[in-house]
């Protein structure tokens, strides 16, 4: 009979699904901090209350924005951030900028 999954013994037994992986670590990080020894790969948690990350799509929203404000044409404009119209319009959606999706819209289709 085999060990219920989540288990380090069922992933001792060959079986490396999410919760018998994650077992396996919750055993290594402890046998290490038993030992004294630091954990290799710390857990990191995300402080919550911070507000979420800028990265490269937030700069090329900016970006975008800045060059429709000063009349390029909004194909050349996604263009020279490096997108596509259909991948613009999504990460426009995503990040509740509807007002550039309009603007792009219009100009593209005419």
């Amino acid at each position: 009979m085999m060990p219920d999954h989540g288990t380090r013994r069922r992933y001792g037994r060959g079986c490396r699904c999410t919760p018998c992986r994650d077992a396996n670590a919750a055993y290594g990080r402890e046998l290490r901090a038993r030992a004294g020894l630091p954990d290799p790969k710390p857990v990191r948690a995300r402080d919550l209350s911070a507000p979420p990350p800028q990265g490269r799509v937030a700069a090329r929203l900016e970006d975008l924005e800045f060059l429709l404000d000063v009349g390029e044409y909004p194909d050349r404009a996604i263009a020279r951030i490096g997108w596509s119209v259909a991948g613009a319009k999504r990460n426009l959606h995503r990040r509740g900028r509807h007002d550039l999706v309009a603007r792009i819209t219009e100009r593209v289709a005419s």
